[in-house]
This record gives structure tokens, C-alpha cells and sequence, in this order.
């Protein structure tokens, strides 16, 4: 009996130390899970789903940033290499030879090369005129295959920010030989997102989230998560509130909308939160080929009637700072000595006595042949800020007696208003690093643009056209400077532009990652995002 009951404390014994090995197992493993876990997975809200992934197209930049790669890149505010480590320049500037990087890999394992790149470049020169835009793809002649690692690129006339636009984010990514339609033509659809980026597409579900996970045979430095998650939450309550309930660990505003209080509000709530540097400006576009802002005395007079120290208070949070000018001088060709429209409302009001908009006695707002001075400002619904910055203006205005009706668009029935002229103000925002200035003053030429329209009016516009063309051509650099002062100070004068602010970019974030970082206006740097070790 002794016997049998030393023989079950034995074996009792020998079960209680494994079991604790066990446990000693399972809460050393749990640990070092927890550790691997950490940045298994970023979630991401962003307003816009992720779209086709055609390198081609235009579905919303991050993706296409997260998936493909250009010939080169711009990061910190220069042309860098990317698939070409490197390239020379013909004298004339009209041939670019680039030497790609060798043992590249597609995320389908198939190899870089030549070839593949001239099959791109032929892809969307096929579909020239949806990217007319870009003045590289206007003025692009020929792509040629020089070896398995060499390609030559030759324009019609010489174009100095060409290196700029090939690092764009479309349409002059590189896809996989696989990513191709049957006929080569990509201008519809491709069968497959496949780039040499540093992520692939995991899983899909149109209109509410994509996978993306890490390229572990990517060429350069690897992301630090494993995966990122994108959470279509189509506007900005909707995110702030996932961050709030840890659904989402980032709002980052790009393709989301995170207003100025819903940030200042996480911040308080304990949130990271980060403010980039000024990466564009915010302007009105006021039209001067129709209606009572035809008439350059008005359009002066609006110029004078805006307090943007107000605006940067009250729509801004103190978030973005005042602007005096379409570009900021910091913009390659803008520190140019440009007169600033200050705050004067009795200016503004004598300014409109003259044009003939009279404020009559008992009358809230001006009139002229019997026809009250109102205006139009259009703007996209779904932006809750412009739409608070219209409320400003409509407030501001009423003081000098111009009457300003809000008119909320959906975004493509703006698109449609603004690219025929049928508009009174609508607002814009310069394009940023790397398409500013020599794309968006290129894009003044392009009928379909808002900046057209709105100049088309002008007495001098023929000749502000025929320097635009020059300009972007122009190999002296001092001549091209003095164009574009010439352009510039012509846009000023003539009012055209009535800029408002500096565009920054807000982060709110879970309060553990670190590594963020801002590069250019429509990118979302998520490469070095980490989370703090405990």
C-alpha cells in the first residue's frame, strides 16, 4: 500500500513538473510572441478604398505608392535613385539613359528589366492623353532598350524637371510583365497589382479594407510591420471614432479627413499626434472670365476683405499659417518681391464703389443695375473644412456687402463645374514636392483645369501662355527665373488666386508608435512606423 502510494506521488511529482515546464513554456513563448506580435499588423482609416492598382491609372496615390516604384524617387526635397541607381543626360537635355538596379524581383519573383520598363512606359504613351497633365508625358518621343539593365528615354525638346515627374506616383510606376492585359493595354484595367515595392496586396474587399503585406524580397530597407491594414471610413468622425475604440491605430491625413479639432481633440485625449511642415498652400480660385469677378476692381476688392489671421484661428486651429502668395518662397523660382494684399476693408469697399457695386442705405449687400453682388463658393461636401472656411468668407464678406452663397458639390459634379467655368470661386491647393512648380503653372494650359478657366479671361492670357510654354523648356536658368517672375507676379496682380493658408498634414496615432515621418503632399510614409519597445 506504501508502495502504491509512493508510486502515485511519484508519478504525481513527474506530472506537477511538467506541468509547470509547461507553464514556464507557454509564459516564455506568450512573451516572446508578444514581443514578434508587436508590429505584426498597422490599421490604417483612410477615406478613399484603395481602388484598381493600376500603376497607370489613377486610383488613390498611397496605393500606388505602397505598391510600385518609379525610375527614380523624391524624398526630402530632392530627386533621388530608386529602379534606376543611376542615369546620364545628353547635352541637349532631350536623352535620359538610366541603368536599373540588378536583381530587382517583381513580388511574383519575376526579374527587373529593360524590357519590362519599355513595356510601361509604351503602355501609358499609348494612353497620352489622359495624362496630358505632365508636360514629361507631352514632350516623351521615344523609350528604347539599350541592354538588360539600360534604357533610353528621349524627349522632343529638353524638359528640366524631368527627373522630378518620372518619381511621381503615377502614371510612370513599373508593373510586373504579369500585371498586363492580354493586348498590352492597361488604359482599362490590368489582371494583377504586381510591383517591386515594398508591399503586395494580400486581400481586397471593395469599399472596406486592404491588406498589404510586407515584400520580404524587397530590394532597399524593409518596412518594420508585417502587414498594414486600410480601413475605408469614409469620413472623418467615423475615423476618429475607430481610433477612439483601438479599431484603427493611425488616421493619417492623406486620403482621410481628420479636421483640426477632431486633432486637437485626440491630442488632449492622449493620443501621439504630429503637424508636418508647410507642404502646399490652400488658394481660391476666382474666376475672371465670367460674372462680377470679370471685373479686375472686384477681385481686388475680395483680396482685401479676407482676415486669414482669422481664417488660421478659427477654420485652422492655428494649425496652418496665414499665405501671401500662390506658391510659398521656399518653392524652386517663387522667392519673387510680391506686393501682399493686406486686410482693408475700406479698400476692399472703395474698390467696389468704383467697379459700380453700390451699398444702398437699409441694404445688407452691394448692388449694380439692379442685381444684388452675390457669389458662388464651390466647394467638395465631403471636406468638413472647406466647408467651414466657406462659412468664414460668407461671414467675412457680408461686412464689405458681398452676398456669398455656400454651394456644396459632389466631388466629380465639381470636377464638371470647375472644368467648364461654371463657377464664381472654388477652392484649390498647389500640388506640392515634386510637381511644384514647372506641373501645376504646365496644367494653366490644359482646358480641363479649374486654373484655366479662370484665366482664360484674361486681356493678357495669350501671352501668359506663350511664357508658360517657354519656361518649361528653358535650359538658362536665369531666363527661366525671369519667366516665371513674369507668370507669377501676372497672376498676382491680375488676382486670380486669393491664397488662404499653408497646407500642413496631421497625424493622430496610437500613443506607442514611432517613426513617423512626412515626405511629399500625397504620400504616406509608413516605412520606418514602429511601436515602442515596453
Amino acid at each position: 500500500m506504501i508502495r502504491g502510494i509512493r508510486k502515485k506521488l511519484s508519478l504525481f511529482l513527474i506530472v506537477s513538473l511538467m506541468t509547470a515546464s509547461m507553464i514556464g513554456c507557454s509564459s516564455s513563448t506568450s512573451e516572446g510572441d508578444k514581443e514578434g506580435k508587436k508590429n505584426d499588423m498597422l490599421v490604417i482609416a483612410t477615406a478613399n478604398d484603395i481602388g484598381d492598382l493600376n500603376a497607370h491609372g489613377y486610383s488613390p496615390m498611397y496605393g500606388q505608392n505602397f505598391l510600385y516604384e518609379g525610375l527614380t524617387t523624391f524624398e526630402e526635397g530632392e530627386v533621388k535613385p530608386a529602379l534606376a541607381e543611376k542615369w546620364d543626360v545628353s547635352e541637349d537635355g532631350k536623352e535620359y539613359t538610366f541603368y536599373l538596379r540588378k536583381n530587382v524581383k517583381f513580388t511574383d519573383g519575376s526579374q527587373l528589366n529593360a524590357k519590362v520598363v519599355k513595356k510601361n512606359f509604351d503602355a501609358f504613351l499609348k494612353n497620352k492623353d489622359a495624362h496630358s497633365f505632365l508636360e514629361s508625358v507631352n514632350l516623351m518621343e521615344s523609350v528604347e532598350v539599350v541592354d538588360d539593365h539600360t534604357v533610353k528615354i528621349k524627349y522632343k525638346e529638353s524638359y528640366y524637371p524631368v527627373l522630378q515627374e518620372l518619381a511621381l506616383s503615377r502614371p510612370v510606376r513599373i508593373m510586373a510583365e504579369a500585371s498586363f492585359p492580354d493586348d498590352g493595354d492597361t488604359s482599362e484595367k490590368i489582371k494583377e497589382p504586381i510591383g517591386t515595392g515594398m508591399w503586395k496586396l494580400k486581400e481586397h474587399k471593395a469599399g472596406e479594407y486592404a491588406i498589404l503585406e510586407r515584400n520580404e524580397d524587397y530590394w532597399g530597407e524593409k518596412p518594420k510591420f508585417k502587414e498594414v491594414k486600410m480601413v475605408v471610413t469614409p469620413d472623418g468622425d467615423t475615423a476618429v471614432n475607430a481610433l477612439k475604440a483601438g479599431e484603427v491605430n493611425m488616421i493619417f491625413d492623406v486620403e482621410s479627413r481628420l479636421s483640426p479639432d477632431a486633432f486637437n481633440e485626440l491630442k488632449s485625449s492622449g493620443f501621439k499626434t504630429q503637424v508636418s511642415q508647410p507642404l502646399s498652400t490652400v488658394s481660391l480660385i476666382v474666376n475672371a472670365t465670367d460674372g462680377a469677378t470679370k471685373d479686375l476692381k472686384v477681385r481686388k476688392a475680395l483680396q482685401h476683405g479676407v482676415d486669414k489671421e482669422v481664417i488660421s484661428e478659427h477654420v485652422f486651429y492655428g494649425l496652418q499659417e496665414p499665405a501671401d502668395t500662390l506658391f510659398d518662397k521656399n518653392v524652386p523660382y517663387c522667392d519673387i518681391n510680391l506686393a501682399k494684399y493686406e486686410y482693408d476693408l475700406e479698400e476692399a469697399g472703395k474698390m467696389l464703389d468704383e467697379a459700380g457695386w453700390k451699398l444702398e442705405e437699409g441694404k445688407e449687400y452691394r448692388s449694380k443695375d439692379g442685381k444684388e453682388l452675390e457669389l458662388g463658393f464651390y466647394y467638395d461636401g465631403d471636406n468638413v473644412i472647406y466647408k467651414s472656411l466657406g462659412e468664414v468668407l460668407q461671414s467675412e464678406y457680408k461686412k464689405m456687402g458681398v452676398k456669398i452663397n455656400l454651394e456644396s458639390q459632389e466631388r466629380q459634379a465639381l470636377i464638371d463645374k470647375t472644368k467648364s467655368g461654371d463657377f464664381d470661386i472654388t477652392i484649390t491647393e498647389t500640388w506640392g514636392d515634386p510637381y511644384d512648380p514647372h506641373t501645376l503653372v504646365a496644367s494653366m494650359k490644359n482646358e480641363g483645369y479649374a486654373d484655366y478657366q479662370a484665366q482664360k479671361g484674361l486681356p493678357m492670357k495669350k501671352e501668359l501662355d506663350e511664357k508658360i510654354g517657354k519656361v518649361i523648356v528653358e535650359n538658362d536658368e536665369k531666363i527661366r527665373q525671369d519667366l516665371y517672375t513674369d507668370i507669377l507676379t501676372t497672376l498676382h496682380d491680375q488676382a486670380v488666386y486669393l491664397p488662404i493658408s499653408k497646407t500642413t498634414r496631421l497625424v493622430a496615432c496610437d500613443k506607442d508608435l514611432e517613426g513617423i515621418k512626412f515626405n511629399t503632399l500625397y504620400y504616406i510614409p509608413i516605412e520606418e512606423v514602429t511601436r515602442e519597445s515596453k
